[in-house]
């Protein structure tokens, strides 16, 4: 198994259309994962590459501390400006 030491954020559905993010596998976290409380993530492109390097991640199980967590998707490479917001 492959570890990684990333940066985990909580989310809402809402704060993905807020943030724009750009989905390159699966899909983001919707109203029904958060109603149900299911586990489930959305990687960014770095983790991504750490911890699937050239497999499929959509599917797949992530531990966060001990947790089993389900990857629904995975995000674009985000292009950062030079204030670091991306466009």
């Amino acid at each position: 198994y492959n570890l990684a030491n990333r940066g985990i954020v909580g989310m809402w559905p809402s704060y993905q259309e807020f943030r724009s993010l750009q989905i390159s596998e699966g899909r983001l976290i919707s109203d029904d994962d958060e109603r149900e409380g299911r586990r489930v993530m959305v990687l960014g492109s770095k983790a991504y590459r750490q911890l699937f390097p050239g497999q499929p991640a959509i599917g797949a199980s992530v531990l966060v501390q001990s947790i089993p967590y389900l990857v629904v998707g995975v995000l674009q490479e985000k292009k950062q400006n030079s204030n670091y917001s991306g466009p």
